[in-house]
């Protein structure tokens, strides 16, 4: 059999890890902008707006998820990390309660920057490499190539981020950034397993 058509067979039927997080995020964020609907004009008289409101439901919601297991990390992290994780996260809620759809827009962009830094700086570092919660810190082969496309998911997502911030409607603004990372979380899992240096395949 053709190594063509066993490659396409594995990217098939290979399990892509579910993207709880996303999922939980996309769900709240566009149930809230929804329920909104009908009170938009009232919340804006107010100083309100729909999509600010969605995003924090969806990024509160995500929050409340992840929180236990951060806060275990954060005890069996060693003192360097900790101190630029709990940094981080006071400058991550800053950001979502900025005073204004613009400053929240592209305050996510920064974070999204900052986190692309960080796992960069872990990830080269061996000694800090272990300390990163993410999909391949398991894998024996391949771990630098899906490094790589971990790093282009995440400039994607910045870049859709910006792109429907600069262009879009808030309501597409919310869509978008509901959406997008999703499809490129399996995007990007089909990819690494399409470029994955599988042991013997030199053979």
């Amino acid at each position: 059999m053709p190594y063509w058509l066993i490659d396409i067979y594995v990217l098939v039927t290979s399990r892509v890890p579910r993207p709880n997080s996303l999922l939980l995020y996309g769900v709240m964020s566009l149930g809230s902008l929804t329920l909104m609907r009908p009170y938009e004009e009232t919340l804006i008289a107010v100083g309100l707006f729909p999509a600010v409101l969605a995003v924090l439901a969806g990024h509160l919601s995500v929050v409340c998820l992840n929180l236990p297991n951060t806060i275990r990390r954060l005890e069996t992290l060693e003192r360097g990390p900790r101190v630029i994780l709990t940094t981080v996260l006071p400058i991550y809620a800053a950001c979502l309660f900025a005073p204004s759809l613009a400053l929240i827009q592209h305050a996510i962009s920064l974070l999204i920057l900052i986190y692309i830094a960080l796992f960069v700086m872990f990830f080269n570092d061996m000694k800090l490499r272990n300390d990163i919660p993410w999909f391949a810190q398991g894998w024996n082969e391949g771990q630098r190539n899906a490094a790589n496309w971990n790093v282009a998911r995440l400039v994607a997502t910045l870049l859709c981020n910006e792109t429907l911030a600069r262009y879009g409607s808030p309501t597409d603004w919310v869509v978008g950034i509901a959406l997008a990372p999703i499809a490129l979380h399996y995007l990007m899992h089909w990819t690494i397993l399409a470029t994955h240096p599988y042991e013997g395949d030199q053979d």
